[in-house]
């Protein structure tokens, strides 16, 4: 909620420089390159590696 405030002002700017349709274009253009940057997330081919180094693996000590 903190940052509409700033986009209202950056998009009114916008706006009076170039013209009424550009912030629209360019938060449509935003949402498109935030979800291509989602994309490689939703594959579910990537796989795990463990670590090797024994920082993350509790061992009890016998």
């Amino acid at each position: 909620m903190a940052g509409a405030p700033l986009g209202a002002l950056l998009g009114g700017a916008v706006a009076t420089t170039w013209g009424l349709n550009t912030p629209a274009l360019l938060a449509a253009a935003f949402f498109v390159l935030s979800v291509a940057a989602l994309i490689p997330a939703l594959k579910s081919d990537v796989s795990v590696v463990e670590p090797d180094d024994d920082a993350t693996t509790a061992r009890v000590p016998s």
